[in-house]
């Protein structure tokens, strides 16, 4: 072999390495960024209707000791599990000291042909800042919604209220 072949070589063999490397990094970098967002905690959702949010003391009660504990009503009942069901991406908690959102879910009645109720919703921070609303007809669609939120929403959640 001759010496400018030997270096055309090496010099390829130092690209593909180079290549390797590169290669290895964004993979691994990749791989930590994903592994970083998976395990970025769920926005934890505290659902309640406006009625019972004013009497526990609404935004002004920032201990879970002002909250109703009495025993929820069917509506609360279906509205979690509607959420748990559909939305994955949200924790429904039973504390609003913990909650990173307010979730004021209102069923109403409204007077039609076919007497159909209407889910009026309104997603506070902590702070009580209004950040997402939305009317609909059906608990799952209404879930799905606010759902939607998450997924085009900023990533940095608002801190559970102190």
């Amino acid at each position: 072999m001759t010496e400018a072949r030997l270096q055309a070589q090496r010099a390829t063999m130092r690209t593909l390495l180079l290549i390797v490397i590169c290669a290895f990094t964004a993979v691994a970098a990749h791989a930590q960024a994903s592994s970083t967002s998976a395990s970025a905690p769920k926005p934890k959702i505290y659902i309640s209707n406006s009625d019972a949010w004013q009497k526990s003391g609404g935004f002004k009660a920032r201990t879970s000791t002002g909250a109703d504990n009495s025993t929820p009503d069917t509506t609360h009942l279906n509205e979690v599990s509607a959420m748990a069901a559909q939305c994955s991406a949200v924790e429904v908690t039973s504390d609003p000291a913990k909650a990173t959102y307010i979730l004021l879910w209102d069923t109403k009645a409204i007077w039609n042909a076919f007497d159909e109720k209407t889910n009026l919703l309104i997603m506070y921070t902590p702070r009580g800042d209004a950040v997402y609303s939305v009317k609909t007809d059906s608990m799952g669609s209404a879930a799905r919604h606010v759902c939607s939120y998450f997924e085009t929403a900023p990533k940095s959640a608002p801190k559970p209220g102190s």
